[in-house]
């Protein structure tokens, strides 16, 4: 097999679709965000600040509240492009805000499972 065909960071950084799942039912949405891998340049930038910020802080308590955000800045990160959406989530800077309210975690564990399993980003196996 010839391993220069899986550079991960250029699969991650060229980005994958999945279809959001009904939280409930489990039924596709018909509204296909485009991610980033976990193992981007940009996502893992967005960590290192985050992380920055919380050493930072003045106190314990600010640092933690900072670091509670780190699912939500990766998942927002992550997120570069946006198909099938209207409304309130017609554009990825709107889909953004959306995730940052607690009733739309599922949001942020939909892209975390996408986005942090490598295999999304490799179309296939290859064996020779």
């Amino acid at each position: 097999m010839d391993l220069s065909k899986l550079d991960l960071r250029a699969a991650v950084t060229e980005g994958a679709e999945f279809e959001l799942k009904h939280p409930g039912t489990g039924e596709g949405l018909g509204v296909f965000p485009m991610v980033q891998g976990y193992d981007s340049e940009e996502v893992e930038t967005a960590e290192r600040e985050l992380r920055r910020r919380a050493g930072r802080a003045k106190d314990k308590d600010a640092a933690v509240a900072v670091l509670e955000r780190m699912r939500l800045v990766r998942a927002q990160t992550a997120l570069i492009g946006l198909r099938g959406g209207s409304g309130d989530t017609g554009t990825v800077e709107k889909l953004r805000d959306l995730m940052a309210n607690p009733g739309w975690v599922w949001v942020i564990e939909q892209i975390e499972a996408f986005a942090g399993d490598r295999s999304s980003f490799f179309a296939s196996a290859e064996t020779s």
